[in-house]
């Protein structure tokens, strides 16, 4: 059903509104599934590192689905806000925030107006062009999602998010990503299933038998969530298969499990983008019709094989497809390459940057992005601009072996970020936040920039600067500046950084921006 609720019963609580508040509203269930939560959450984790206090707003019933849900102390509302909207909205009201994030098939344009009273900004996340949205920024993971595919659906001026490069994954999918790539042999030795936190399709059980049946002693992983309806049916199956076969229950170490997997069975959900992150080679069983498209775009990618929906496979005739495609090793490698070419696991830092926004600098827009591999020869080239590194630590110009060392390092670290500092949309510097652990508070940031020498009087430094407070608003950012040089104190003091001693400035988080 649509939901939707008059304007009227919008709140005003905007000018009480901290900056670096978000309010999740997502659902789980049996029906609905565990996917919404599930990537909220991968989301929240990485703005919560930023500092950003996050909180989330659930149907009854969402706890019980997703267990790991209660560290977020959610909101539960009330049981008929499924019927009220007015309920719902004046609850969500109460807790009026910077951003309210809204991941739920059930909500559209309507229910999104009614709450701008509470809200400075709204982002949507969805997987389908056809319900209409009042949000400022709207996110889509499919694979081939273009902006032009909402046009008419979200306001004019509303920021679109597309493709898998933005899906927000947990940390450890990043982190693990080098040491699951480099073990796609293409060999199959053990098998992950993991279907659904909530399926009731039976194709868990049925994968368990077919895996079983084609190949015997392989070792199996079988994912299951603690409400899934099909628990006990499951439970059978993987007694069935006996030894080797382990059935994980709301595990939390899936990234390891799927790290250790040479091949996967699931649905085309959000975990999707966990197991290309991870170069995982998988068929698809589609257990929804919101998942189809999903299925075909990967499919089209020839990241996973789309086997449809369980209902028209057998055992046998599945364990026939399993058995084929293990017999491929050329083919599981090649999966495995389309697979990891599609996200890298930093969809969540991608998302940071967006709201982070931009900013006016002397007739030009400034922003963020996140680096990439490709940008390595430009940054070099920044570097050995004259003067560019003269206040640097080391003043070095570092080799292209060295830079190369280092921009590998930075990409693969998940621990900090280093972002491209844009201006109307061409590369104008680069921004570094690193985290400050020796013997410093953990909500310490060091803030680096170099700003290309062609922008420097174009005020991109002192934009970029302002664009890091905003993306990490709960940090305290520091900033070294040698004595000597004084034109950067200058620019780091009018961005709000008092000196701390004879070469550190601090802008402390929850300053007013």
């Amino acid at each position: 059903m649509r939901f939707g609720a008059p304007a009227s019963s919008a709140a005003s609580g905007r000018a009480s509104v901290r900056s670096g508040d978000v309010l999740f509203r997502c659902d789980a269930g049996p029906l609905k599934g565990t996917g919404h939560v599930y990537r909220c959450m991968s989301l929240a984790d990485t703005l919560a590192w930023l500092g950003w206090r996050c909180r989330f707003a659930v149907a009854p019933g969402s706890l019980e689905v997703v267990p790991g849900l209660a560290r977020w102390d959610p909101l539960r509302l009330p049981d008929d806000s499924e019927a009220d909207a007015a309920a719902e909205v004046a609850a969500l009201s109460a807790l009026s925030a910077d951003l309210l994030v809204v991941d739920h098939y059930e909500r559209d344009a309507a229910f999104e107006r009614s709450c701008r009273g509470a809200f400075r900004r709204i982002l949507i996340l969805d997987d389908a062009p056809t319900r209409s949205h009042d949000c400022d920024l709207l996110l889509d993971c499919t694979p081939g999602r273009v902006a032009a595919d909402y046009a008419g659906l979200v306001p004019p001026d509303a920021q679109l998010l597309c493709g898998p490069t933005f899906a927000p994954l947990r940390p450890e999918f990043g982190r693990a990503r080098s040491a699951a790539l480099a073990r796609r042999g293409g060999s199959v030795r053990r098998v992950l299933i993991a279907v659904g936190g909530s399926d009731a399709s039976g194709a868990t059980a049925l994968a368990v038998s077919a895996v079983r049946a084609a190949l015997p002693s392989v070792a199996i992983d079988v994912i299951a969530g603690s409400a899934a309806p099909d628990l006990p049916l499951i439970r059978e199956a993987v007694a069935a298969a006996g030894k080797g076969c382990v059935l994980h229950v709301d595990t939390p170490t899936m990234a390891t499990l799927m790290t250790e997997a040479d091949l996967a069975i699931g649905a085309p959900g959000s975990t999707s983008w966990e197991r290309c992150t991870l170069g995982l080679p998988t068929l698809l069983f589609t257990i929804a019709e919101n998942q189809r498209s999903n299925a075909a775009a990967l499919a089209r990618a020839r990241a996973a094989d789309d086997l449809g929906p369980p209902d028209g496979w057998t055992f046998e005739r599945l364990a026939a497809r399993i058995l084929s495609l293990c017999h491929a090793p050329e083919r599981l490698r090649r999966m495995a390459q389309a697979a990891a070419a599609l996200t890298d696991g930093k969809g969540a830092l991608r998302v940071a940057l967006a709201l982070a926004g931009q900013v006016e600098a002397r007739n030009g827009v400034v922003t963020l992005r996140a680096a990439e591999a490709s940008d390595a020869d430009l940054i070099l080239g920044w570097q050995a601009e004259p003067g560019a590194r003269r206040h640097a630590r080391n003043p070095a110009v570092p080799t292209a072996a060295e830079h190369e060392a280092w921009m590998a390092a930075r990409l693969n670290g998940t621990d900090r970020i280093t972002a491209v500092v844009e201006r109307d949309g061409v590369p104008a510097g680069l921004l570094r936040l690193d985290p400050m652990n020796s013997g410093s508070p953990n909500n310490r940031f060091e803030v680096s920039s170099l700003i290309a020498s062609a922008r420097r009087s174009a005020g991109v430094g002192a934009a970029a600067l302002t664009l890091a407070r905003r993306l990490a608003p709960g940090r305290d950012l520091w900033a070294e500046v040698l004595p000597d040089n004084e034109a950067s104190r200058r620019l780091f003091e009018r961005a709000g950084y008092r000196p701390v001693d004879g070469t550190w400035l601090v802008s402390e988080a929850g300053r007013a921006q």
